[in-house]
């Protein structure tokens, strides 16, 4: 449920925050004020009224001491990749033009 409410967020746009993690490769970011407002249209979309509103009310109220941050955990991935043939390119150099009198 949690990645249909930051769907479409992408951290690269936020500002990252240093905090500690457990896990080596994850990352913390402070949510701007335009993810959070998308954040909160796409929760009206998944939760009742008044559980919307309680989850509102948590977002103003600790939109600003830092509670609200956005995680993400990055993987690596060590993909072979193959050799590509190089073929020799023949380059075409253009002979100098000079002006006769």
């Amino acid at each position: 449920m949690y990645r249909l409410i930051v769907r479409g967020i992408d951290p690269k746009n936020l500002e990252r925050i240093p905090e500690e993690s457990s896990h080596p490769l994850d990352e913390f970011y402070k949510i701007d004020d335009v993810s959070l407002f998308y954040s909160l249209r796409n929760c009206r979309n998944i939760f009742k009224s008044k559980e919307h509103s309680d989850i509102e009310g948590f977002i103003y109220r600790h939109r600003d001491d830092g509670v609200l941050l956005l995680k993400a955990r990055y993987r690596i991935q060590i993909r072979e990749k193959e050799n590509a043939k190089k073929e020799a390119a023949s380059t075409v150099i253009p002979a100098e033009a000079k002006k006769v009198m």
